[in-house]
């Protein structure tokens, strides 16, 4: 094959717009990011233009050309992030703005439905988020609302208007489609009862698409905001965090990925759908490898966290110093616990649950507070492998492989080791969501001819963090006071909620 033929991956992330070229073997030729911001009109708001996904994505894959002169990029496979809804018009337009997976607006209603209803979990395997903000959007907005022809994610949208597609070419990807809140994943078709219960029709639904599909080609406007040819391939990729581990590997039983990025989540490969309908602490959601599943704990908004700490306890050295200064302390923090869920806690459903720190004494200083806010996340994804082993007997990480940002820190990916008792391992590269995205594109352009197989070849290892076992045991009794806490701060926190639900509503949101 011509060596100047490339894989471009996109990923249209929640804080910035992501493109990579790649040699068709993963070797990286070019790659441009592009920030994106959100608007926050009332707490518990998350929302942008959503053609602000469209400008950042022609930005990011313009400037990514520019860096390759000379090469033709075979196909362009599109990621991005999960549970959020853009609605559109027949000529596949946005009627509503993009409501943010961080948009917490239709929390109540989804907080009700899953209580009221397990069948939720047993047929999407996750609690619903564009289906219910589809509901909101309905009784507060019905004149936009009866535009609307489709209802896309993020990377979906983008494709729409890449390709100058339209409303019946809408689709979301196989790994995302629980998040829609109308199918029956395992299946991969629309739930009529999901449809009545959130009064949205089956016309909305976008098709279930699998990884490597030729969603539509680049259209003439596109390719001259781009620079690349038009009539490219534009290729369907899994949703971000199982475009990651695609990209890192994870392909078969076992293999487990920590997402340390905005937000953090752990998802272990298996083979059997096994959704947690009872306790409902782990989503279950449909690999990029047919008759592969992911079971996934999902901490939302860690790095957001991470950076609110660093701005409102700012340092001179930020978070380099943080680091050093939090690993002389020992582990446990001196027996202080955070609760890191400044957004909500999704796995379970819990969205009056917020932040907290627990066990604050006078000897605590600003890097107690940073690592224990590490800690928590550590806490959080014990609990995960708890449920795992509850929900699927044959679920046990034989070794978590650490993506995303987080990577950076070996404090971070020291403790996680340390806490689940498990390998965690360092890989070369870091862009594997958008890696993932491009082995899709490869896929789609019938450059590659195997999935499972390409992604494997790589994934290459720069190091291993091996659990201690003396630390693993002071962690163990701190993860079930961990556990307490939910129990005994339940009531303020929903208290706390009520009370912001009611500010939204008295500002008119």
């Amino acid at each position: 094959m011509d060596a100047k033929v490339l894989l471009a991956g996109l990923d249209v992330g929640t804080s910035a717009t992501k493109a990579c070229f790649f040699t068709p073997d993963g070797t990286v030729v070019s790659q441009a990011t592009v920030p994106v911001t959100l608007e926050h009109p009332t707490p518990g708001f998350a929302e942008q233009p959503a053609e602000v996904l469209v400008t950042s994505a022609c930005e990011a894959l313009a400037a990514a050309a520019r860096q390759s002169p000379g090469s033709t990029v075979a196909a362009i496979g599109l990621t991005g992030q999960m549970g959020g809804l853009v609605l559109v018009d027949s000529d596949g337009r946005a009627v509503s703005p993009h409501l943010s997976w961080l948009d917490a607006r239709a929390a109540p209603s989804i907080e009700r439905a899953v209580t009221r209803d397990p069948r939720l979990l047993s047929l999407g395997g996750l609690p619903p988020y564009l289906a219910p903000k589809a509901a909101w959007w309905k009784r507060e907005h019905p004149s936009e609302f009866g535009q609307a022809r489709g209802m896309v994610m993020a990377a979906g949208y983008v494709a729409l208007r890449l390709g100058e597609a339209r409303a019946e070419d809408s689709f979301v990807d196989r790994s995302a489609s629980g998040f829609v809140g109308l199918y029956d994943v395992v299946a991969g078709e629309v739930s009529t009862e999901l449809c009545e219960l959130w009064g949205i029709p089956a016309s909305l639904a976008p098709r279930v698409a699998a990884a490597g599909e030729v969603s539509g080609r680049l259209s003439r406007s596109a390719a001259d905001r781009t620079g690349i040819r038009a009539g490219t391939s534009l290729v369907v990729a899994p949703g971000d965090g199982p475009c990651g581990w695609l990209g890192v590997g994870a392909v078969r039983p076992g293999l487990t990925v920590d997402t340390a990025g905005t937000s953090d989540h752990i998802g272990m490969c298996g083979e059997r759908f096994a959704p947690d309908a009872h306790d409902q602490v782990l989503i279950c959601l449909p690999s990029a490898v047919e008759r592969l599943w992911h079971l996934q704990g999902f901490t939302n908004g860690t790095g957001l966290t991470h950076r609110w700490f660093l701005d409102g306890f700012p340092g001179e050295g930020g978070f380099e110093e943080l680091e050093i200064l939090a690993e002389r302390v020992p582990a446990g923090s001196e027996e202080l616990i955070a609760i890191p869920h400044f957004g909500g806690r999704v796995c379970p459903y819990e969205p009056a649950v917020s932040g907290a720190f627990v066990g604050l004494t006078w000897r605590h200083r600003r890097e107690h507070l940073y690592r224990a806010l590490l800690e928590s996340v550590a806490y959080e994804y014990a609990c995960y492998l708890e449920a795992a082993r509850r929900v699927d007997p044959d679920a046990a990480p034989s070794e978590v492989r650490v993506i995303g940002g987080g990577a950076d820190s070996s404090l971070w990916t020291r403790i996680k080791a340390d806490v689940l008792g498990v390998p965690f391992v360092l890989m070369e590269e870091r862009n594997y969501t958008v890696w993932g995205a491009a082995l899709c594109a490869g896929i789609g352009a019938g450059v590659l001819d195997d999935l499972s197989a390409s992604a494997e070849a790589a994934a290459h290892v720069r190091a291993i963090v091996e659990p201690r076992a003396e630390a693993t045991e002071v962690y163990r009794g701190l993860v079930a006071v961990y556990k307490e806490l939910y129990d005994s701060l339940g009531g303020p926190f929903r208290t706390l909620w009520e009370r912001r639900q009611q500010s939204s509503q008295r500002a008119g949101f």
